[in-house]
């Protein structure tokens, strides 16, 4: 068995990166399916079949084993048993103590990561479109959960071992959008598989999604395709999804999500620039931002985690915690002597 987890931010591609690779003749998306597993959550259903109840994959017997077996690594032994598909692909978000339970007991080097990250705009945009986040306090919130949360995905990647490391695939959600092809190839290519021509087209392939960003979905001739349906986006999100609907694009709601001011603050955040810096990203209004928003010839898959910067960002953002930490306990204290 081979395992693609995409880990990601939310809001950053991983659902339409799932069901581009689920798209392949050899390869199964599952999804999150941590959404089930690890909740015990029900109704276990596909989103795509209707009735759930007549999905050849997500048959009653499977989804009951996978409730009984929880968040644990045989949860992708059961699937690959009952599908006979050799390579799967999960897109959970939350790096978490279950996570690494679920994979421990698989082989390192049957593990491929994938980072999948958005520039901090087009993350902060995306939040902000979906939660409607609206002042500078918020901003310095997202802000703090973008980096937290790909300093977490880099940390996590390197407690998997020197193999997931060398297999993992660093990629940004614009060059994912430019370069489609050869991003999949090299994702497939460390999977064992050869990239088959047009599943970047997911939408004309018969899938079994469990869960996933609605507007990934809505690609797909399902209810899901009618925006005008959905109860709980925004007006903008609907409007997005419906013009642009069966096409890949890149994420430039940001530009008119976020004032200037709201970007200067994003990127005045103490660690945005380091990380940022990591995963090639800048301000977007500098030189150095406009040079790497430009779409390029060509791209190559880079690892990040192990090196000596991601070893470096590492050792700031623990120092930052830990900061953060002695400044509660001081509160916390000071209240405590007032209090008194």
């Amino acid at each position: 068995m081979k395992l693609i987890v995409i880990l990601s931010c939310k809001y950053s591609g991983s659902t339409i990166t799932d069901f581009m690779l689920g798209a392949h003749s050899q390869v199964l998306s599952l999804t999150e399916l941590y959404a089930f597993v690890a909740n015990n959550r029900k109704p276990f259903a596909c989103k795509s079949c209707q009735p759930p109840e007549s999905c050849p994959v997500w048959t009653q017997e499977l989804t009951d084993r996978l409730l009984e077996i929880g968040a644990r690594k045989e949860v992708y032994d059961a699937i690959v048993q009952a599908t006979g598909t050799q390579v799967l692909v999960d897109s959970s978000k939350l790096i978490e103590h279950w996570y690494a339970l679920t994979l421990k007991g698989i082989d390192p080097a049957d593990i491929i990561p994938v980072h999948l990250s958005k520039s901090p705009e087009e993350y902060a945009g995306s939040e902000k479109n979906k939660t409607h986040v609206s002042s500078l306090g918020d901003i310095d919130d997202i802000a703090d959960r973008w980096w937290r949360t790909n300093g977490e995905i880099i940390d996590f990647i390197e407690t998997l071992g020197s193999a997931a490391v060398a297999n993992t695939i660093t990629v940004r959600y614009r060059d994912l959008i430019d370069h489609t092809p050869d991003v999949l190839k090299a994702i497939l290519n460390a999977a064992g598989l050869d990239y088959e021509p047009g599943i970047e087209r997911y939408w004309n392939f018969k899938q079994h999604p469990l869960w996933g960003n609605k507007g990934a979905r809505s690609h797909f001739d399902s209810t899901d395709s009618h925006p005008e349906q959905w109860t709980d986006e925004s007006e903008r999100q609907k409007k997005l999804y419906t013009e642009q609907h069966q096409t890949l694009f890149r994420d430039e709601k940001w530009r008119d999500t976020l004032s200037r001011a709201e970007v200067d603050r994003l990127w005045g955040h103490p660690r945005i620039a380091s990380m940022g810096a990591l995963l090639g990203y800048a301000h977007p209004f500098t030189p150095s931002g406009e040079w790497l928003n430009k779409p390029t010839d060509t791209w190559q898959p880079q690892t990040i985690a192990g090196s000596d910067l991601a070893a470096r960002e590492r050792s700031a953002r623990k120092r930052d915690v830990m900061s953060s930490e002695t400044v509660v306990k001081i509160k916390r204290r000071v209240r405590k002597l007032l209090r008194g």
